[in-house]
C-alpha cells in the first residue's frame, strides 16, 4: 500500500484515521483493546462476543461486565438491548462509582442484525446525564469524580468542574471508548440504506454537534475488509 491509500480511506469512512492489518480482525480487536485498557478496568461487552475480545481482555487483566443478548421468538440471538447497556452503565456508576473504559459491541451480530451506533452512544450519554442530575450531591458522585480525575491526571480543571453539565459529560466521554466490531459490516458506510448503521458515520455526525462534550467522543471500528470489501488474504482495518 502507498501513502495515497492511507489518505483516502479515512475520507470515505468518515474516520479520523485508519490503520491496516494483514492478520484479520481478531488481531485488530486485540490491538484496540490492548491500547485502551489498563489492568482492572471495567468493560461492557455482549455475552456472546467473539473470542478475540475475551482473549484480549484476559491479557489486559480487565473486569468484564457481560450484557445479555436479545433472543427473538425464533431463538435467534440478536444485539443487546439499549436498556441493558444503560443498565450496565447505571450499575457501574452507582455501585462501583466509575465508568467502563471500553464498551464492545458486535455490529452486525453473527446473525446479521445491526445496531444503530448513534442511538447507542446517545443512550450512554443520557444515562451519564441522569447520574449527574440525580446523584450530584451524593458520595457516589464524589467518588466518580475522583475516578475521572485519576483517569486523566494531566488535565487542568477549574474548581468544581463537575457542577457544569457539559464539562462533566466531556470528562465522562473522554474516559470511555466505544469499539464496534464491524467484521461483517465494512460495506455499510458505502450503502445509502446501511450508512446509519456504520460506527464511523455515527461518530462523525455526533462530533459535528454544537455541544462541546461531543469532541471528547472516542469511537473505534474494526473491519474485515477481506470479508465484505476487497482485500488480500486477511486484510483488515482499524478506523478511529
Amino acid at each position: 500500500l502507498d501513502g495515497e491509500e492511507n489518505f483516502l480511506i479515512p475520507e470515505e469512512d468518515h474516520a479520523g484515521g485508519t490503520r491496516f492489518l494483514t492478520t484479520g480482525t481478531s488481531s485488530a480487536n486485540r490491538v484496540v483493546i490492548g491500547a485502551v485498557m489498563q489492568p482492572n478496568d471495567h468493560v461492557l461487552l455482549e455475552r456472546n462476543s467473539h473470542i478475540s475480545h475475551y482473549q484480549a481482555l484476559a491479557d489486559a487483566h480487565a473486569r468484564p461486565v457481560l450484557l445479555p443478548p436479545f433472543i427473538s421468538i425464533d431463538r435467534i440471538p440478536g444485539p443487546t438491548r439499549i436498556s441493558a447497556i444503560r443498565s450496565g452503565i447505571r450499575g457501574l456508576l452507582r455501585e462501583q462509582h466509575r465508568l467502563p473504559a471500553l464498551i464492545i459491541l458486535t455490529n452486525p451480530t453473527f446473525s446479521g442484525i445491526f445496531y444503530q451506533p448513534r442511538r447507542v452512544i446517545e443512550a450512554v450519554v443520557e444515562e451519564v446525564l441522569d447520574f449527574w442530575r440525580e446523584m450530584r450531591d451524593s458520595p457516589a458522585f464524589e467518588a466518580c469524580c475522583r475516578f475521572l480525575e485519576d483517569r486523566h491526571r494531566e488535565t487542568e480543571r477549574e474548581p468544581q468542574w463537575w457542577q457544569h453539565r457539559d464539562r462533566f459529560l466531556g470528562e465522562a466521554l473522554g474516559a470511555m471508548v466505544f469499539l464496534f466490531d464491524e467484521a461483517w459490516g465494512a460495506m455499510s458506510i458505502f450503502h445509502p440504506q446501511l450508512v446509519e448503521y456504520a460506527a464511523m458515520h455515527a461518530a462523525g455526525s455526533l462530533r459535528k454537534q454544537t455541544a462541546s462534550y461531543w469532541r471528547h467522543l472516542r469511537v473505534y471500528s474494526t473491519q474485515s475488509t477481506h470479508k465484505c470489501l476487497s482485500a488480500f488474504r486477511q486484510g483488515s482495518m482499524i478506523h478511529f
